[in-house]
């Protein structure tokens, strides 16, 4: 229980927005997976974990083990999540919607911290390039 409430401290920046994401947004369904909480909600635009909170649009395996990768991320980095690894995957997305430094159809995963919270989160990829769990 007091490794539970330490680690809910250690992340609890991300802990927080999490929580006001899922009040906001609400959800349609919510599991536990492997000490993360799963939150599937429709009308959320994609997938973002923060802290202990994964907010899924669809409840796909290989979107929940990556987003469970950036749990895992969470985990690691405690109060520097959001100023280093939220930051960066946000910078990353924009400017790849964007057009800015990398082309609109390369592989968002192929750099860091995608490529890591893949890892982490045990997806890899087939012989066509696939993303699998």
């Amino acid at each position: 229980m007091i490794r539970h409430i330490l680690l809910y401290l250690w992340q609890l920046p991300q802990n927080v927005a999490g929580a006001f994401l899922v009040w906001m947004y609400g959800y349609d369904k919510a599991f536990p997976y492997l000490g993360a909480e799963v939150h599937v909600c429709r009308q959320f635009p994609s997938g973002i974990c923060l802290g202990n909170y994964i907010i899924v649009k669809r409840d796909e395996p290989v979107t929940v083990a990556h987003e469970y990768g950036h749990h895992r991320q969470s985990l690691r980095w405690g109060w520097l999540y959001l100023p280093t690894v939220g930051l960066w995957s946000v910078v990353h997305l924009l400017c790849r919607r964007a057009g800015i430094f990398w082309k609109r159809r390369s592989d968002y995963y192929a750099v860091w911290p995608e490529n890591k919270a893949d890892k982490l989160g045990g997806v890899w990829r087939d012989d066509n390039g696939r993303r699998c769990v």
